[in-house]
């Protein structure tokens, strides 16, 4: 499962809602997978994690940049969740979406 800490983030460095907390709680150890970020258009702009072993709970933090370290623009994200585990192939998929405010 998936928790967001904000519907709404403002990356401009003023100390307030200028990073995303992503949470997760998984049932069982032994996952693995990765954290993508879409735009509105359904671009990926952003890989925050790849291939990682997640724990039973972990936290991940976006600060609202892309992959090319540039700051996206204002508009709506989709935060995705790949996860897979080897009792249970094939991969799991849960979206959340945030709103990126300048």
């Amino acid at each position: 499962m998936i928790t967001l800490s904000l519907a709404i983030i403002s990356p401009n460095n003023d100390g307030v809602n200028d990073l995303l907390s992503i949470q997760l709680r998984l049932n069982a150890s032994g996952y693995r997978g990765q954290i993508l970020i879409f735009n509105h258009q359904g671009f990926l702009i952003k890989t925050l994690v790849n291939n990682a072993l997640f724990g039973t709970s972990d936290f991940f933090f976006w600060d609202g940049t892309m992959d090319r370290n540039e700051v996206s623009k204002a508009g709506l994200y989709i935060i995705w969740l790949e996860e897979t585990h080897p009792q249970s192939p094939p991969p799991l998929v849960e979206k959340q979406t945030t709103v990126v405010r300048r």
